[in-house]
């Protein structure tokens, strides 16, 4: 599928019957021609071969230099949107006719929290500044003319929903570089996972800071409630932490609390209705 509004070479692609592609979950460089999808049989090229290519020295840099990080999770206050961050990091080497591929996966819970994937970058030749990554089954996809030039930094920023992250989360990069010219620079794909401990308690904390401060902002503009009663869910909310199901328990006490405060509105208008209609016998 073409991208509209980039180069026929951006194409986006992802599995028509699974969220999760062969490389997911993997810390793995294939030795192959781009697919996101197909196992790397027909259309691989063993290293083997390759190491006898006249830059095979970049194969091992391939294999030990790409890396895939979590950076931040960040808050709009004007959009109310969450934002996180993350960096691909791949050595930039030169090449001929060269195209490039970027993938991303995310265990199920966070696929379906995310969207709007883009990826920046800042020093790649061929490379739209910002690019959008197209979501189909949960895998984001885009690619483009490389020219001379390959790897580098790439940053992705993406909308998330709040969403806890388990044990059980991990988010998988996929990048690829591929010719039709070969003999010369390795065809790679070299798949990175970031796994719960390289970012779920980063992102937890980050993600419960936050909604405790738009709960106590929602919970403080209520008119109707009693100090009392403000005090009462604020402890609630100060009782939250990242050990319990704090996205859905912040958002209970949140409704809890305005239902009590349009409860009281509502006894409040009843009572002066009452009033006004007794005054008037």
């Amino acid at each position: 599928m073409t991208l509209p509004g980039f180069p026929t070479a951006i194409k986006a692609s992802a599995d028509d019957s699974t969220s999760s592609p062969f490389w997911f979950g993997q810390n793995q460089t294939y030795f192959q021609h781009y697919s996101a999808l197909t196992l790397p049989t027909s259309n691989s090229i063993p290293e083997s071969v390759q190491s006898k290519w006249s830059n095979a020295s970049e194969i091992n840099q391939e294999k030990t230099q790409n890396t895939f990080a979590y950076k931040s999770l960040t808050y709009d206050s004007t959009t109310k949107k969450f934002t996180m961050t993350l960096e691909y990091n791949s050595p930039a080497l030169k090449g001929e006719g060269r195209k490039s591929y970027f993938d991303l996966a995310f265990s199920q819970s966070m696929s379906s929290k995310t969207s709007d994937v883009h990826l920046l970058t800042s020093s790649i030749k061929g490379a739209a500044p910002d690019t959008t990554l197209e979501a189909k089954n949960g895998v984001f996809s885009s690619g483009f003319d490389a020219g001379q030039q390959l790897g580098g930094l790439y940053t992705l920023k993406m909308t998330i929903d709040p969403v806890k992250i388990l044990s059980s989360d991990e988010m998988t990069g996929m990048y690829s570089s591929d010719t039709d010219t070969t003999g010369y620079h390795p065809i790679f794909q070299a798949a990175r996972t970031v796994g719960y401990n390289d970012f779920g308690p980063q992102f937890n904390d980050a993600l419960l800071a936050q909604l405790k401060i738009n709960s106590k902002g929602t919970i403080s503009s209520l008119d109707n409630l009693t100090p009392d009663q403000k005090s009462g869910y604020n402890n609630q909310i100060d009782g939250e932490n990242t050990n319990k199901d704090f996205v859905n328990d912040l958002n209970k006490i949140t409704n809890d609390a305005t239902d009590a405060d349009k409860k009281a509105a509502c006894s409040y208008a009843d009572k002066m209705d009452r009033f006004y209609a007794s005054s008037t016998v």
